[in-house]
């Protein structure tokens, strides 16, 4: 990616976590993965935490900031994403396709069910209260930590 001139940059989870998410473990870090395949220098956004006074904020804010983040680096990137990051950089690269050199997305929640997965398999046999039950426990947010608490360790 970086031979190119194009800057790499890596877009985290949005408002849920800290940018040390991709750095999980020895492993299992997408940092070090990029590394080892030559990306020198590596751009990486870090959200916010959700809080309730975030609530009513939608997609057009965090496209405006990716955006600023982007002419920062000089108007062209090559996006990484991970998990929420990857769906906010696919719908960045189709709204702004002259800024985006490549795209990749990384466990991004984009169409799941477009080839049955084990992860697919889970979230159709999985029971909508479930999944509302996230949302419940984190007032209006699903926080990282919970989601074992409701479904279980089989998650």
């Amino acid at each position: 990616m970086a031979q190119r001139g194009v800057p790499p940059c890596y877009a985290q989870p949005l408002a849920l976590h800290g940018a040390t998410i991709a750095d999980l473990a020895a492993g299992h870090s997408l940092v070090a993965a990029l590394r080892g395949a030559g990306v020198g220098r590596l751009f990486m956004t870090d959200w916010r935490s959700a809080s309730a006074d975030m609530r009513f904020l939608g997609i057009d804010e965090y496209l405006a900031d990716l955006n600023v983040l982007v002419d920062h680096l000089g108007g062209l990137v090559d996006l990484i994403g991970l998990c929420q990051g990857g769906w906010l950089s696919l719908v960045y690269a189709g709204r702004f396709r002259a800024k985006v050199g490549k795209l990749v997305m990384a466990g991004a929640p984009v169409d799941i069910a477009v080839r049955q997965s084990r992860l697919s398999a889970k979230a159709e046999a999985t029971p909508l209260i479930m999944f509302q039950s996230l949302v419940d426990l984190g007032d209006g947010r699903v926080i990282g930590r919970n989601p074992r608490k409701v479904l279980g360790k089989r998650y």
